[in-house]
This record gives C-alpha cells, sequence and structure tokens, in this order.
C-alpha cells in the first residue's frame, strides 16, 4: 500500500503554486500569455493549474491576469505623462481599445476617466 505525506503534498502544491504565480507576474506584459504557454513555460497541465488556482487562490488564469494587469494599469495612469496606449502595451495590451473596455468592465469607469478622478482627488 502506498501511503502519501500529506505534507509532501501541500509543498508540491505550494511550489507549483509559486512557479504558476511567479510566471505569470514576470510574464503578465507578454500579449501571448495564455493558460496554455503558461503550462507548457511550468510544466505543469492546463487543468492542474486551474485547479491550483482555484483552490489556493479562489481565482482563475484570466481573473488573476486581469486583475494584476489592471492594478499596473491603476499605478502607471497616476501618472500624466504615460499615455494610455503606452500603458496599454506595457500591460500586454496590444490592442488599446480592447484595454479601456477591459479596464472600464474591471474598474467601472474608463482608463482616462480613472486618470481623471485620480488627479482631482
Amino acid at each position: 500500500i502506498k501511503h502519501i505525506n500529506g505534507e509532501i503534498i501541500s509543498d508540491n502544491i505550494q511550489k507549483n503554486l509559486s512557479k504558476i504565480i511567479n510566471y505569470i507576474d514576470s510574464h503578465y506584459r507578454d500579449n501571448d500569455l495564455s493558460l496554455e504557454l503558461l503550462a507548457e513555460k511550468v510544466d505543469i497541465s492546463v487543468s492542474y493549474i486551474s485547479a491550483i488556482l482555484k483552490k489556493e487562490k479562489n481565482t482563475t488564469f484570466v481573473k488573476y491576469l486581469t486583475t494584476l494587469r489592471m492594478e499596473k494599469a491603476k499605478e502607471l495612469l497616476k501618472n500624466p505623462n504615460n499615455k494610455i496606449v503606452d500603458i496599454a502595451e506595457s500591460i500586454g495590451f496590444s490592442e488599446p481599445y480592447y484595454f479601456s473596455h477591459s479596464f472600464k468592465k474591471y474598474q467601472g469607469v474608463s482608463p482616462k476617466e480613472y486618470r481623471n478622478n485620480e488627479q482631482n482627488n
């Protein structure tokens, strides 16, 4: 009978989670970053990545990536010298309109409105 120690399993989950999060955190700027690409790069299956993110972070790949990108965008929008089109590109959006749409969905206001609100506060 094979006996698997719970701690070993937990360690592996944490190791894999770290691998996944570290990869996303350092590659969120790549506009071709996808769950499939991530799986290939960290050598963990798509379904296992999804399961770990759900269990350990209560999120999905897309949600985690979007939140990361949008929070970076919010920081960058605080500097009026950063053009919105450049911000979009710097956080992995090749299409500024899609960035604006995604930002508004996430934040409830457009990047421009967000910037104006920030400057008036």
